[in-house]
């Protein structure tokens, strides 16, 4: 009985921090800092757009803003990357502003 109350706290606790680390991922006015797929993330910031007009467009974005390219270039960005990492997300989010 008391390994299983051991372990139930062990869960407890563990599910707590994953809580904790969760809303840590998100910014200030609660849009989430995750892995995005290029498409996705780029309709966030063009919704009237078609996917392909999106991704185009953020990729402009991105392309014109030398310091937020440089930034994304350390973390092993180039304009064709599909996928972007939380890091890349926090970065954009940075110097773009929330979608």
């Amino acid at each position: 009985l008391e390994i299983l109350d051991f372990a139930f706290l062990n869960i407890v606790s563990l599910h707590q921090s994953l809580k904790i680390r969760q809303t840590a991922m998100e910014t200030e006015k609660g849009f989430r800092i995750t892995t995005y797929k290029k498409k996705d993330l780029a309709c966030l910031y063009c919704p009237n757009a078609t996917a392909r007009c999106a991704i185009r467009t953020l990729t402009r974005w991105i392309k014109r803003n030398h310091e937020l390219y440089e930034a994304l270039a350390h973390t092993g960005y180039n304009v064709r990357t599909r996928t972007f990492m939380p890091k890349q997300v926090s970065l954009i989010v940075q110097y773009l502003d929330e979608p």
